[in-house]
């Protein structure tokens, strides 16, 4: 075996050993966690990635008492504020048959996108988690803020 090759059969072999951890803990089946209200949460996938790697998420957020929402992305690719535009009209088809506040879980750059939704939502958004998401670091950007506007363009 090439030496290239062999870091990604390992990092590979380590994935699949922490997959079968997690399936063997009893946490994972909700043993003594404390049940969820039903209410939704909205789930966002990581850069170039669907809803389908989070999907030991989504089951155990269902297990334990929540309503987890796919973010309907094919991949989180493209245009953010095209994939807000989606991800928001998916929101409104479950706020619509129950409404309340809505957490977010935003992998990685789903996170960025949690952050702007729960911008948006403001009193709707309940919780705000982020996992593995550069937002901190973007924030402590001199060159970044989510406020920061353009000025006007001089009407001279």
């Amino acid at each position: 075996m090439p030496p290239a090759s062999r870091p990604s059969f390992l990092s590979e072999a380590r994935a699949a050993g922490e997959l079968a951890q997690l399936l063997t803990d009893p946490l994972f089946y909700g043993a003594g966690i404390p049940r969820g209200d039903k209410r939704h949460v909205l789930v966002l996938p990581g850069l170039f990635a669907s809803d389908r790697y989070l999907e030991p998420l989504h089951a155990w957020l269902r297990r334990i008492g929540y309503r987890p929402i796919r973010s309907t992305l094919r991949v989180n690719a493209g245009c953010p504020q095209r994939l807000r535009e989606q991800i928001d009209e998916n929101i409104q088809r479950y706020t619509e048959t129950r409404p309340g506040p809505i957490a977010l879980i935003g992998h990685s750059r789903g996170g960025i996108l949690a952050r702007a939704i729960a911008g948006e939502l403001q009193d709707d958004a309940s919780h705000l988690i982020l996992l593995g998401s550069p937002v901190g670091a973007l924030m402590r950007s001199p060159s970044w803020s989510p406020m920061k506007t353009r000025p006007p363009a001089d009407a001279s």
